[in-house]
């Protein structure tokens, strides 16, 4: 599962979504240029530094920031920026800055600073002696409102010495000290950070763990396993230059991908059965990420990572797997009726985990293994965000007739 939407989707007011869903089209990335201090046992972050936001991303003279609520001592600031109010929010503030009306630069600068503590029982972040991870659910650092990819360069002090995992490119400075710059635009800055790390190098992955008794080479061998599977079905070559980094945490629920980095909760209890198709659904959110989260095409980041993974599942493990799953998502169906073509804004997760998948697989019988392969590699290429570019898409590549199967199949399955 790809946490972030899930996130969002409860902490944003609508009004806040709605300009969102108008922004995120822009494809503006800013860049954060930060330098931010923790402190394990005080279980805090100090940031300061700068923003550069193309002013594409702002709106009727305003820019939006979002950030955690908790957050203290918080300033911003610029030559562009005449003015700071921060109406608050549940477990987010909303900081709306007023521009300079006179301004013409391409690029609007926001000096910032503040000071967060994370408690160490939030359910994804963590900055404990044991354990540092963070990531956008916590807002620890500034979000654009529209939520757009970004860019970055953060010299981390991480209050001890740390070894660090991310999938960015990492120059280590001093002793847990490390400047990070983004290898691939990302939605947030995530990365994750332990002492005594053990690793596990495969030919497309890397594992990484604190914890002394998951089988890293096992769970390498499957996510190279997968990701041969996956360079060979959606043929991106390009795409597997850079080995995907796993986090293996202590945490005890939900994994997220952010490209080549996926942070995984504790697999120590997991069957690896299941632990196989968890890695392969993170490992297709590389691709199947794009879609705004609030809105009816979410179901083409979760539905397709997921109907991705289950056609490896259905190559590694057989057609008596695929006969059992999907055996279990029409029974999981019923909790839901609602068929896809109903939605009118963000699916439910029956529809995004269950409906969409199957409504997938019903297409790919109907039109076959090369068409539907074609049709997920010009989904890939094409970087298509909502439904409307995915039945463009299908017309221009397989014809109408397979267009109107796939609207028939999300108005009936």
């Amino acid at each position: 599962m790809n946490t972030l939407p899930w996130t969002l989707a409860t902490a944003l007011p609508a009004a806040l979504l709605a300009m969102a869903t108008g922004l995120s089209a822009q494809m503006a990335e800013p860049f954060y240029d930060l330098d931010a201090r923790l402190d394990p046992v005080a279980h805090t972050v100090q940031v300061t530094g700068s923003i550069e936001v193309p002013a594409s991303l702002t709106q009727d003279g305003t820019l939006v920031l979002l950030h955690s609520a908790d957050a203290e001592e918080v300033s911003f600031g610029g030559p562009q920026v005449r003015s700071v109010s921060s109406p608050g929010g549940d477990g987010i503030a909303q900081h709306v800055l007023e521009l300079d009306p006179e301004a013409t630069d391409e690029t609007i600068r926001v000096e910032v600073s503040y000071a967060l503590s994370v408690s160490p029982t939030h359910k994804l972040n963590r900055i404990t002696p044991e354990w540092i991870e963070m990531n956008i659910d916590s807002f620890w650092h500034p979000v654009v409102a529209s939520i757009p990819d970004i860019r970055y360069r953060v010299r981390l002090d991480l209050g001890g010495d740390y070894e660090l995992i991310s999938g960015d490119r990492v120059r280590k400075l001093d002793a847990g000290v490390f400047e990070v710059e983004n290898f691939i635009p990302r939605r947030d800055i995530p990365f994750s950070a332990g002492q005594g790390l053990r690793s596990a190098v495969g030919a497309y992955s890397e594992a990484w763990s604190p914890l002394e008794d998951v089988d890293l080479e096992a769970v390498v061998a499957k996510s190279d396993s997968i990701l041969a599977f996956l360079e060979a079905y959606i043929d991106r070559p390009q795409d597997f230059r850079r080995p995907r980094r796993v986090a293996l945490t202590p945490r005890e629920e939900s994994g997220y991908s952010r490209k080549n980095y996926v942070a995984m909760s504790d697999i120590r209890e997991m069957n690896p059965t299941y632990l196989t198709d968890y890695l392969a659904h993170e490992f297709s959110h590389y691709w199947f990420s794009g879609a705004h989260f609030q809105t009816r095409h979410h179901w083409l980041t979760e539905s397709f990572a997921e109907y991705l993974s289950m056609i490896f599942m259905r190559q590694a493990y057989g057609e008596a797997w695929l006969t059992e799953d999907l055996a279990s998502k029409r029974e999981r169906a019923k909790a839901d009726p609602t068929k896809l073509s109903e939605f009118t804004s963000r699916p439910s997760e029956v529809a995004l985990y269950i409906r969409g998948p199957l409504v997938l697989h019903a297409f790919h019988e109907a039109i076959g293994f090369e068409a539907f392969r074609a049709m997920m590699r010009a989904f890939v290429r094409d970087g298509v965000r909502t439904n409307e570019e995915l039945f463009d898409l299908i017309d221009r590549e397989l014809g109408i007739e397979a267009r109107e199967k796939l609207q028939e199949f999300m108005a009936t399955v």
